[in-house]
Formats: structure tokens, C-alpha cells, sequence
């Protein structure tokens, strides 16, 4: 099973019409040490909706808690997140499509 702190999981809200499909997932990797993982800058992510919207993710791995942050950018939109453990950020789009996306512990839900 792959470490949930070293994968950033993005799922659609509309995924049930294609409950085939894998959600897609970026790994997050090593960046200037063992303590720091990152996606590596803002990464563009297609949606099923056609539109497109970028995304950043990155973990820092202390002592006993991790320190999570999730961004989302869509034009002049900045949404964030920053969490001890894990995170999930639910994101609405301009054009109405649902993102869920993910990095840490816990079971995905949607």
C-alpha cells in the first residue's frame, strides 16, 4: 500500500458516472531532504469538465505530526489548506465541476 503522505488523490464529485475509472494521483517526492515532500510546483490537472485548474501539495514530516498543505488555483482563485496529519479539500469550480483532493491518513470518502 502506498504511504497516503506521499500521494496527492484527486477525485471529481461527479465520479459516479464512471465508477471504472481510477482517480488520478501525483506522487509527492523528496525536495532539499528526507523531512520535505512536495508535487514540485503547481500542477495542471484536467477536469472532467473540460476546464483545467492547477494544484500544489506538500508535506512536511516532523517528529510526531506531519504538516500538510493542499492549494488550488483557478485564475485569480487561491484556495488552501494546511493540516496536521492529513487533509481533504473540497473545491468547487467557476464552471460548477466538484474536486476532492487528498494527502494523508484516513479512508477516501466522497
Amino acid at each position: 500500500m502506498t504511504d497516503p503522505l506521499r500521494t496527492l488523490r484527486i477525485s471529481f464529485g461527479d465520479d459516479e458516472d464512471d465508477a471504472d475509472s481510477e482517480d488520478p494521483t501525483i506522487p509527492l517526492v523528496e525536495h532539499g531532504g528526507p523531512n520535505f515532500l512536495s508535487v514540485g510546483g503547481d500542477v495542471p490537472v484536467a477536469l472532467p469538465s473540460g476546464e483545467t485548474i492547477g494544484v500544489y501539495a506538500e508535506v512536511g514530516l516532523g517528529d510526531e505530526v506531519a504538516d500538510v498543505s493542499i492549494s488550488v488555483f483557478e485564475g485569480e482563485r487561491v484556495m488552501a489548506v494546511r493540516c496536521g496529519r492529513g487533509a481533504v479539500l473540497s473545491y468547487t469550480t467557476f464552471g460548477g465541476c466538484e474536486v476532492l483532493l487528498q494527502v494523508g491518513t484516513g479512508a477516501w470518502e466522497s
